[in-house]
């Protein structure tokens, strides 16, 4: 695995000898525009999935500006929930772009 930033986007590569993943994410917010191209449904769904996760286990309430994804990319289901989840992970630990979960609402 590989990851960085390039100016407001958060990146992860994985390459497995024969296939690879590439996924750049921009939380909201940040004024970058994207570079590479935007992901399938699969993908995005996974990428929703993989930031809800990330959210959930933080405590967090990141939300995605926008997302891209390498076209040659092999798709392995679960791959991009993880690299989504570890991104947010990652731009959590370094205090990026964090917002706090929503309370809940008390009852009147």
């Amino acid at each position: 695995m590989l990851f960085g930033r390039r100016d407001d986007w958060w990146l992860a590569a994985r390459v497995t000898g024969p296939t690879h993943q590439f996924l750049g994410l921009r939380f909201a917010g940040a004024p970058s525009p994207r570079r590479g191209v935007a992901p399938d449904a699969a993908q995005a769904a996974e990428i929703a999935a993989g930031v809800a996760r990330a959210n959930q286990a933080l405590g967090s309430a990141y939300a995605v500006a926008d997302s891209e994804v390498d076209p040659r990319d092999d798709f392995e289901a679960g791959i991009y929930a993880w690299l989504a989840q570890t991104l947010v992970e990652r731009a959590h630990a370094a205090g990026v772009a964090w917002a706090p979960a929503p309370k809940p609402r008390q009852a009147a």
